[in-house]
């Protein structure tokens, strides 16, 4: 969690940062449509004894802003992320093809923009050693900053959590994962 409360506080001290140099139309900068490419780390853990380790996925998204008065910015947003696999004891652990639909809402400083985001996200979840596919799905919710690096470039920074069941055979198992990704976007 220490690297949590670091991502938090480089978030606020950037969005401080740019808030004193924060123009009257900042949102403007945000409306429109846009999509990336994305870094994953993810760090799942289930209400198993047995928890995997972290791992790392590929991923794209794409979205579209809505620019409101204030400085204020909505959005809606569709990605998928890649295969992540992650060891557990005797076997590999994998989350793969996961799609998320989230809904996004912030704030503009100026070339900055800080957001919460809430949604729902599905994945197949499969061992190794096992021929079989698993659906795991739920909600997840996060925070962001997202910087314009150019007119129509931005790097993001995104802390999601995901409370997902993993409909298994014996039963469902309770799956929350946490996810620290690095983004590159391209607004049309």
């Amino acid at each position: 969690m220490t690297s949590m409360k670091a991502i938090l506080a480089g978030l606020t001290l950037t969005a401080a940062l740019a808030g004193s140099a924060g123009a009257q139309s900042a949102a403007d900068l945000w409306h429109g449509a846009y999509g990336g490419l994305s870094f994953h780390y993810v760090n799942p853990n289930s209400d198993t004894p047995v928890d995997p380790d972290q791992g790392t996925a590929v991923g794209l998204f794409a979205g579209y802003n809505h620019a409101l008065d204030n400085n204020w910015v909505v959005g809606g947003e569709i990605a998928f992320t890649g295969r992540s696999e992650h060891a557990v004891p005797g076997d590999t652990f994998g989350i793969e093809n996961t799609i998320s639909a989230r809904l996004r809402a912030g704030y503009a400083f100026d070339n900055v923009l800080v957001y919460g985001l809430v949604g729902y996200s599905s994945s197949n979840g499969n061992l190794s050693s096992l021929p079989i596919d698993l659906v795991m799905d739920g909600p997840v919710f996060g925070i962001g900053g997202e910087m314009m690096l150019s007119e129509n470039v931005s790097a993001r920074l995104e802390y999601t959590r995901g409370d997902l069941t993993l409909q298994a055979p014996g039963g469902d198992i309770g799956v929350t994962t946490d996810n620290i990704s690095l983004g590159v976007a391209f607004h049309f």
